[in-house]
């Protein structure tokens, strides 16, 4: 098998995490799943929340390729914004294990500098296109984090089955986004302090 143990333990980790959530697994479970003696899965990882952060690292890794990506496929700062919204969602409906992990970054920075570089280039990325919206530091971070828990909130609502059955398919969700994204930086408006 390709990645030997560690990867199966990681993967099978995953779907404990969409079963049961980030803390509530164990390990012994994970290794009665991996069908390997208790001890096998600590000569990979130290304890649960090793295994856990390398889930959450993988996460904001994959997410980081996903919305630099879209961004880049993208011709303007409105439309680079809104494909990151919409990235947002369609990461969130083709893996939502990792999707859960999500939150779990911010808490996880001091432990991994691979998260602090990945979480640093979807920012760089994001402040990028912002620019164009706000000079101002400070309040360019508030417009991305409205940005952010828009295409947040809309990802975690389909993910819940909230949508109208006859508006629940994830390209109906990326519309809502889209939306959502177009109004918040039709609110904000365009810099005009800014040479374009």
């Amino acid at each position: 098998m390709p990645g030997g143990l560690k990867s199966r333990l990681q993967q099978i980790a995953l779907e404990l995490v969409r079963e049961v959530g980030p803390r509530a697994f164990t390990m012994a479970e994970l290794s009665r799943r991996a069908g390997v003696s208790a001890a096998a899965p600590y000569k990979h990882f130290a304890d649960k929340d090793e295994v856990v952060l390398s889930l959450v690292v993988r996460s904001v890794r994959a997410q980081r390729d996903r919305y630099v990506r879209a961004m880049a496929s993208a011709t303007g700062p409105e439309e680079k914004l809104v494909a990151f919204a919409k990235a947002v969602v369609r990461f969130s409906y083709e893996e939502p294990g990792l999707f859960e992990l999500t939150l779990m970054a911010g808490r996880s920075k001091d432990r991994s500098p691979d998260l602090v570089r990945y979480t640093g280039e979807i920012r760089a990325a994001l402040t990028d296109a912002a620019r164009y919206y706000i000079a101002n530091d400070a309040r360019r971070y508030d417009l991305l984090m409205r940005l952010a828990g828009a295409a947040h909130g809309i990802a975690i609502f389909h993910e819940e089955g909230l949508f109208p059955e006859d508006r629940a398919s994830v390209e109906d969700a990326e519309g809502q986004v889209a939306v959502a994204a177009r109004a918040i930086l039709a609110a904000v408006g365009v810099d005009s302090s800014i040479e374009t």
